[in-house]
């Protein structure tokens, strides 16, 4: 223990005073995980962001906020290009492809190109894409990144041999090392075939799910862009907080982010009505989102769905069950041993060694949407039993309340952490 006497003089006609400071070893312990990420997409931080997809409206997805459209696609050698429902669409959860015929003043490959995201980067580097067809095509299909700025500047191209066949998707895979890297970003992806090419009585071929990637950050397949990922891992964060934020509570109870649309192959994920101005692909899913926290060595900070909605719209206690029943699968998805029905479906996704989980936050900002009904049923049931649920099922996870004492918070639990950042 050490003592410090200091002496001031206030002014001239204050008296000379003294203080003691003492100065002890210890003190109070700081937490690990002050310094980290949330991540939802907001300014398009994941489609177009850190998830390293280069095609804009690869699926043509959609939902009652943003009606289907042909955004980013443009008619190549003059093609007609027009949306279809087929009867026999590639998958239940992306209904709507691109019908793609040469018209009269066609001559030669037609097709359709895709301006990216604000553009897109070219390199000499592997480029992965995959894209399926419907409808009976002989020859080849070409896959090219071109100069937007430059008529007939091509920086890479490759053939894919045709494997479509009348009355079924096919899908095909393809690998594209552009031959120089480009000045600018300024570029196009175009994909296009020969009409020669169609099957007697054909006269367009139907495409859906064109997706290209360039090397992602640590060789993940669907996987996140290496620039972005290396910057955010050289700031040495601690944890990463998914997903989000609004995003998590959607703007409806029908809307929400559900995590069970975003597993599985990219044809069968729907997409996601997003909350900031865009409709989202849900390419970048909660399996993309733990393999991230893996690869960068971060605690996992799930938020769960705690049934309210950005419109105010509340979920019910004698409904309430099912949400604290979907909420505690998806704990079973991330942690659950290969014995239990979701961490079975995580081993068949490739990861059969359970995600380490010790923190679970209940909902987004609970306090602010549908105040102050969804606040006081935060208090009333959403957020205790819930606590209860997760408690009786996993001891050792630390849940997390969206708001606390600062918020109003009259009878926080005492087993349970809050959120001070809301």
């Amino acid at each position: 223990m050490k003592s410090l006497t200091l002496a001031a003089l206030a002014s001239q006609i204050l008296p000379a005073f003294s203080f003691e400071i003492k100065v002890s070893s210890g003190g109070n312990a700081t937490s690990g995980h002050q310094y980290g990420f949330l991540h939802e997409d907001i300014n398009s931080s994941g489609d177009g962001g850190i998830y390293a997809e280069l095609i804009r409206n690869r699926a043509f997805q959609y939902s009652d906020s943003f009606p289907v459209s042909l955004d980013a696609w443009h008619s190549f050698n003059n093609a007609n290009l027009a949306l279809n429902r087929l009867d026999t669409p590639l998958s239940k959860a992306l209904p709507v492809s691109v019908t793609v015929s040469p018209s009269s003043d066609s001559s030669g490959a037609v097709g359709l190109f895709n301006d990216g995201y604000w553009g897109i980067d070219v390199r000499q580097q592997a480029y992965t894409g995959t894209f399926w067809v419907y409808g009976a095509y002989e020859g080849v299909f070409t896959a090219e990144l071109r100069s937007a700025l430059e008529d007939d500047k091509v920086f890479g191209s490759v053939e894919v041999e045709s494997k479509a066949a009348a009355g079924e998707w096919v899908e095909h895979t393809f690998e594209l090392t552009p031959g120089e890297d480009a000045p600018n970003s300024n570029n196009t992806f175009a994909l296009l075939f020969d009409p020669a090419g169609l099957a007697e009585g054909e006269e367009s071929l139907d495409f859906n799910l064109i997706s290209l990637f360039p090397p992602t950050y640590k060789g993940r397949k669907n996987g996140l862009r290496v620039d972005v990922a290396e910057a955010l891992a050289g700031l040495h964060p601690s944890m990463l907080r998914f997903p989000g934020g609004n995003m998590l509570e959607g703007l409806t109870n029908t809307t929400y982010w559900d995590w069970k649309d975003t597993i599985g192959p990219l044809k069968d994920r729907p997409g996601f009505q997003g909350v900031w101005g865009y409709q989202q692909t849900h390419g970048l899913g909660i399996m993309e989102y733990l393999e991230w926290a893996e690869d960068m060595d971060l605690e996992i900070v799930v938020g769960v769905w705690a049934g309210l909605a950005l419109d105010g719209g509340l979920t019910s206690e004698e409904d309430f069950p099912a949400v604290i029943s979907d909420g505690l699968n998806e704990i079973e998805f991330i942690c659950g041993s290969v014995d239990t029905k979701w961490g079975a479906v995580r081993a068949e996704l490739g990861h059969p060694e359970p995600f380490p989980l010790r923190y679970v936050e209940i909902g987004n900002e609970d306090w602010l949407a549908g105040y102050p009904a969804g606040w006081d049923s935060y208090q009333e049931y959403r957020f205790p039993l819930f606590l209860k649920a997760i408690n009786e099922a996993y001891p050792d996870i630390v849940v997390i309340a969206s708001g606390s004492t600062h918020d109003g918070y009259k009878n926080l639990p005492l087993e349970a952490l809050a959120d001070y950042e809301s």
